[in-house]
């Protein structure tokens, strides 16, 4: 795949610092409306300051990762003109404007209030402290649309983006079961922590000076970046951070990320394809018109359904001792089958 292809998937170490920033809004927002909410059976408030204590984590986690990013002191942007400043300045140095979509995809895909580290324990005892949590429907569209806005993005590719989420996913998972489709960093920070060798690969491209959730999120998030720089491009002249499903062609990690999520967990693959499904016929074709590089990606993404096939294979040597992995890899290459029947139709 040409570096142009990988353009799309791939935000640099600004647009990245924007991206996180935007998802801070929607979870500043949502706070505010959850506390407001009338007493039935669930305490609000009290939910509410749950809402906080999952903040103040993913604020110090992405905060630690700007920082330490390229020896920089970005962080996450708090007020509002910082926002609309460092935007206005993306935009005179950026000759495209597909990371503004893909900055306004992720943030329909936020996974807000998931675990976001540490110890299998640890993971465990979060998801219980932050069980049945989720963004205001009400907070979180308008939230979106104010996001659109300071993007300077037509205000329908909200819509368009909820609507084709839905719609691929009810295509691709067929109704076998309900997830959250959402592989946001939030959600891969989760599975990358379950899943043997994604982690050591995570810590290992994280910036010096990280340690625990912190590492494993900054090592995540600088996969793209950490790997393109091993081919001579680095995060200057590369990306920070990878998105839009750019996960399951490889990118990252030595090319190695996608087939290690895919083989070990069926409902990341299907939150990934869902994610790609929609910036390929909504942001390459749609947007870009980009024929030629919806081919490219697509041949691409045949080329990992093929390496799981072979990984698939590989376990079923072991049977016995792989039997979970071995249901795992047949769902999630059945997903990527159906993705990509789905877009060449």
């Amino acid at each position: 795949m040409n570096n142009n292809a990988i353009s799309y998937f791939g935000l640099t170490t600004s647009q990245s610092q924007i991206l996180f920033s935007l998802e801070r809004m929607l979870v500043i927002n949502d706070i505010p409306a959850t506390a407001v909410k009338k007493k039935v059976i669930i305490n609000y408030e009290k939910r509410a300051k749950v809402k906080k204590q999952w903040l103040a984590l993913w604020e110090k986690s992405i905060n630690d990762y700007l920082t330490h990013l390229d020896n920089s002191n970005s962080r996450l942007l708090m007020t509002h003109s910082e926002i609309v400043q460092s935007i206005l300045e993306e935009n005179k140095k950026t000759e495209t404007e597909i990371w503004k979509y893909l900055i306004l995809l992720e943030c329909c895909f936020l996974a807000a209030y998931t675990p976001l580290g540490g110890t299998q324990e640890e993971i465990e005892e979060s998801g219980k402290l932050f069980a049945g949590l989720k963004l205001d429907k009400e907070s979180r569209k308008k939230t979106l649309l104010e996001i659109a806005a300071l993007l300077d993005i037509d205000s329908k590719y909200v819509e368009v983006f909820e609507k084709s989420k839905k719609a691929a996913f009810k295509r691709l998972s067929n109704y076998w079961f309900k997830v959250a489709v959402s592989a946001g960093v939030g959600l891969l920070i989760a599975i990358i922590l379950l899943i043997p060798g994604v982690r050591e690969i995570a810590v290992a491209v994280a910036p010096q000076g990280l340690h625990g959730a912190a590492a494993v999120q900054a090592g995540l998030a600088a996969l793209g970046g950490g790997a393109i720089a091993a081919g001579g491009l680095g995060t200057a002249g590369g990306f920070a951070v990878v998105v839009g499903g750019g996960a399951l062609l490889g990118i990252g990690a030595g090319g190695s990320v996608g087939l290690l999520i895919a083989s070990n967990n069926s409902k990341a693959i299907l939150g990934e394809s869902v994610k790609l499904e929609v910036v390929l016929r909504e942001i390459v074709l749609a947007i870009q018109n980009d024929t030629l590089q919806f081919q490219q990606i697509l041949n691409k993404l045949s080329a990992e359904k093929e390496a799981l096939k072979l990984e698939l294979e590989r376990l079923k040597k072991a049977q016995k001792e792989n039997q979970k992995k071995i249901k795992e890899l047949k769902k999630s290459i059945d997903y990527l089958e159906r993705l990509i029947k789905d877009l060449r139709k």
